[in-house]
């Protein structure tokens, strides 16, 4: 996948939001606050971004769009958790993670989230292309659900 084909993709959602109806920018909205968590290259704040500027002018109604991205946000964020704490119940994940990061990454994983996860959680939203990760990492961490979904959902309301 090269720079040009998400740059075109890109352009072709922002202008989606702008000119279809409502309900296809709502969905394409939400979509793009819960793809970003789980494909990190997805270009979700830009289409984010947009939805705000076009609800600022006017263009859409801004309590729908502030609900879709929250909503999305928060459906995305549970995605990348949920995978991060299935992959630790498979041995070669957690081999693989291991190799990849080094040994012992996983018990320091823990560590930065003993001390600083209430931070990570709360600035995870503001860190495009990497925000996903902290999710997922939450969820090999075995961060509790409701914790992680609780400081996410005041992030994206503070994005």
């Amino acid at each position: 996948m090269n720079i040009e084909f998400i740059h075109t993709w890109t352009d072709y959602l922002v202008n989606a939001v702008e000119t279809a109806p409502l309900w296809v920018a709502l969905i394409i909205l939400f979509l793009s606050s819960l793809i970003e968590y789980v494909i990190p290259i997805f270009p979700g704040d830009t289409i984010m971004l947009a939805g705000g500027f076009f609800s600022a002018r006017g263009a859409l109604p801004t309590v729908p769009v502030f609900i879709v991205l929250l909503l999305g946000g928060i459906v995305g964020l549970s995605m990348g958790w949920y995978l991060g704490k299935l992959c630790v119940r498979y041995p070669k994940v957690k081999n693989f993670i291991e190799e990849g990061f080094g040994e012992g990454s996983i018990d320091k994983l823990y560590k930065l989230y003993e001390g600083y996860g209430l931070w990570v959680f709360i600035f995870n939203r503001f860190l495009p292309g990497i925000r996903g990760v902290f999710i997922f990492v939450a969820g090999i961490a075995k961060e509790p659900y409701k914790r992680v979904l609780l400081w996410g959902a005041v992030s994206t309301c503070l994005w």
